[in-house]
């Protein structure tokens, strides 16, 4: 019987993180786990109603006010999803974590990197994932990958394909922020 297993795709938009977390859930599925995939924010009513206020909500949202919104969809999901998974058993693979709210709400956004620090650890009950994997891809790239959906408040912070860079230094810190 294999051990509960965590897996984590971290990355910027576009990197292809849906694609990595279906993949490696299948091959955990042909190693014999039972495999539980989540998307953050997303997979209980309260996530899918974040991600829905949070990507297609008000224009502006304040940054602190976007954190605790991810912050309570993340312990929503650890408590109502994950931890139960992982107490079966089961491999939990996940489309973003923590680190997403650090580097999108922290570098991103200029909140306090150690602050949110200690709110994960509280939303999550101090859950780390035993493997997490950083996708990472210039913002350039992602723009090519997939143009910004104009109704995704994320989406459509990226520079536009002729080569606005208005949006540029937000997923540059982004970036930074997962490289960090």
């Amino acid at each position: 019987v294999p051990q509960p297993l965590f897996v984590v795709f971290e990355g910027g938009e576009a990197a292809g993180k849906s694609t990595q977390t279906r993949l490696i859930a299948a091959y955990l599925a042909r190693q014999g786990y039972k495999v539980t995939r989540v998307t953050e924010p997303g997979s209980t009513q309260l996530g899918i109603r974040v991600r829905r206020l949070v990507k297609y909500g008000p224009k502006v949202i304040t940054p602190l006010a976007e954190a605790m919104l991810f912050l309570a969809a993340r312990a929503q999901l650890v408590k109502e999803v994950i931890s139960p998974a992982l107490e079966r058993g089961d491999a939990v693979v996940s489309d973003r974590f923590a680190d997403s709210t650090l580097a999108y709400q922290g570098y991103g956004r200029g909140l306090d990197v150690a602050d949110l620090r200690r709110l994960n650890t509280i939303a999550t009950g101090d859950l780390v994932p035993d493997l997490a994997v950083l996708l990472d891809i210039p913002v350039e790239a992602s723009i090519k990958r997939r143009p910004p959906r104009p109704n995704d408040r994320f989406e459509a912070e990226l520079p536009d394909q002729e080569g606005d860079s208005s949006n540029q230094t937000f997923h540059e810190k982004v970036r930074q922020g997962f490289l960090s």
